[in-house]
């Protein structure tokens, strides 16, 4: 993370610079009060009332170089913290999401065919629109959902006890800690939004809601309909707050390098930082077992 390492170093670099500016600033005024009161007394004008603003000194050139140096490094910083958080994410949606969940109905509300499984139905299996309050359904299927959200919750949390290096500076190390459960509450959120998604377009509730000619159904689908794309939206807006603090915590993790003049961080080899990626390659390295091997002679 050097560019942003950079933009912590420029930063700091902003604050000074604009202190001595505003402190030049006030030299100067004060100069010019001086100048204008000596003025005064013999009567001339002496330059009383002359634009004491500082436009053009070097240390507000300096200002402004710093200033366009941050906004050359702050696409690329927002591009790389993007990329950071979003293999991390991907990563456990590919590799370590619990089981597909299943649902179960009480029967006066369940879709009118019974479920393949005895565990309940899966998600393909349920048609809203066939049960006899969609709305009841739904917010059971969305309860269900919920608990899976906290199954990839407990996954992450059970990788990070076996996994992760905590480091020394129990601050990083809580920066660390929080970093890897934002990790997993994305992929949460987006595993449970990319479902609930699916089931938008295949139920069509606001299309069909929209040619019911019951009155009592027609306002149970719009309901339904509503519900849904508020569940969503709630998601989106979690991958929101998730990435930005995220990217906060990656920010205050190089400021306070900077701070302590130490120079950019640098993942380890081993990803110790990352329990679900550490897990991955120590699961890599791992010589093939006997029934993989028999057979070859």
């Amino acid at each position: 993370m050097a560019d942003l390492h950079a933009m912590c170093r420029l930063q700091a670099l902003e604050v000074v610079t604009e202190n001595m500016v505003e402190t030049e600033r006030r030299v100067r005024m004060s100069t010019s009060h001086g100048e204008g009161s000596g003025a005064g007394a013999t009567g001339g004008d002496g330059g009383a009332g002359r634009n004491v603003a500082v436009t053009d000194t070097p240390l507000v050139l300096v200002t402004k170089m710093i200033e366009e140096k941050k906004n050359d490094i702050n696409s690329r910083v927002a591009f790389l913290t993007t990329v950071a958080t979003v293999s991390r994410y991907r990563s456990i949606l590919q590799h370590y999401l619990p089981e597909n969940p299943r649902f179960s109905f009480p029967s006066d509300i369940a879709p009118p065919q019974a479920p393949t499984s005895a565990e309940g139905y899966s998600v393909e299996e349920i048609h809203l629109p066939s049960c006899a309050s969609p709305v009841a359904a739904l917010r059971l299927f969305v309860n269900r959902l919920t608990a899976w959200k906290k199954e990839i919750l407990a996954v992450g949390n059970n990788l990070e006890q076996k996994w992760w290096v905590e480091p020394e500076d129990p601050e990083e190390a809580m920066r660390e800690h929080n970093r890897t459960v934002l990790t997993f509450e994305l992929a949460a959120a987006t595993a449970a939004q990319r479902v609930l998604m699916e089931r938008q377009k295949k139920w069509n509730l606001q299309e069909l809601a929209r040619v019911e000619r019951n009155p009592q159904r027609k306002t149970a689908l719009e309901e339904a309909s509503r519900i849904l794309e508020k569940c969503i939206d709630e998601e989106r807006q979690q991958k929101i707050e998730s990435s930005k603090a995220y990217a906060w915590s990656l920010w205050d993790t190089a400021s306070k390098r900077v701070k302590n003049k130490l120079g950019p961080w640098v993942s380890s080899p081993d990803s110790s930082h990352c329990p679900e990626i550490r897990a991955l390659m120590e699961k890599s390295d791992e010589p093939p077992s006997d029934e993989a091997g028999a057979g070859g002679s």
